[in-house]
């Protein structure tokens, strides 16, 4: 678990807990950690497709999968991480939602309903385009269905 809190009001309470394995509350410090799980993520799926090849006979991709720790995200105040994060961490975690999701990758992200619905970036989009997930508090008539 992976915690991003840069006003650290919100998370600052679950630092201790034993499955964080970071605290981010800097700039550089997130760009550096998503660059690390981007990393880890393809990495993941370079051998579970390697697996994949091997396979003589049916592959089961979920339980392969299920052998590595899940890598949970969670990101509390949006705008404030929207407007840190560069460019390269912005398309690595675009990538990361759209290619990774079934390599145990996984995203939480908490902000406004406004900020979260008014952002024209990529991996945001990437997030609402989904297909997992919901959106809780918001007033878009299509994020009150499960994706």
């Amino acid at each position: 678990m992976l915690l991003v809190d840069f006003r650290r009001d919100g998370l600052v309470q679950l630092q201790g807990l034993p499955h964080v394995k970071a605290f981010v509350d800097e700039e550089q410090e997130l760009n550096d950690v998503i660059s690390d799980v981007a990393a880890a993520a393809q990495e993941r799926r370079k051998t579970l497709e390697s697996a994949r090849r091997a396979a003589t006979g049916s592959f089961d991709a979920r339980e392969f999968v299920a052998r590595y720790p899940s890598v949970v995200l969670i990101i509390d105040d949006f705008d404030t991480v929207r407007d840190l994060l560069q460019p390269t961490a912005k398309s690595q975690l675009e990538q990361l939602i759209k290619r990774e999701r079934g390599t145990g990758f996984h995203i939480v992200l908490a902000g406004t309903p406004n900020d979260i619905g008014a952002s024209w970036d990529a991996w945001v989009k990437a997030l609402r385009e989904g297909q997992t997930g919901f959106v809780l508090g918001s007033t878009e008539q299509d994020d009150t269905q499960i994706l």
